[in-house]
């Protein structure tokens, strides 16, 4: 007999194959991790995404508000001037000058004539 221990894989005939040892991994390697590292790429990216929209919501919701603001000034702003209109109309059969303001800036305005009438 030899000795060298029986190997349950090998015959006794054949020499001993080598090259099977070098294909087996001498540690075990699953196929879970790099599905749970695309998986865990994945949701980082779709947290990234979500945060991003929510970021570009409160901005576009800022500017909404602040846009909102704006416009309250401007209207608050043409009403005084459609008053100040109004009373260079009314001023107007009084005052050349203001004739002249008033004919000039009705014409681009959207003011309506109310001259009083004579009493």
């Amino acid at each position: 007999m030899s000795d060298q221990p029986l190997d349950p894989n090998s015959s006794s005939t054949a020499p001993s194959d080598t090259s099977q040892e070098e294909i087996k991994p001498k540690s075990y390697q699953s196929i879970y991790w790099p599905l749970a590292l695309l998986a865990l790429s994945f949701l980082l990216f779709l947290a990234v995404q979500l945060w991003s929209l929510e970021s570009q919501r409160r901005t576009l919701l800022n500017q909404y508000q602040q846009r909102n603001s704006v416009i309250l000034q401007t209207q608050e702003l043409q009403n005084r001037l459609n008053a100040i209109l109004n009373e260079l109309v009314i001023l107007s059969p009084k005052s050349a000058q203001a004739r002249a303001i008033a004919e000039k800036y009705q014409n681009s305005s959207n003011l309506p004539s109310t001259t009083p009438t004579a009493p």
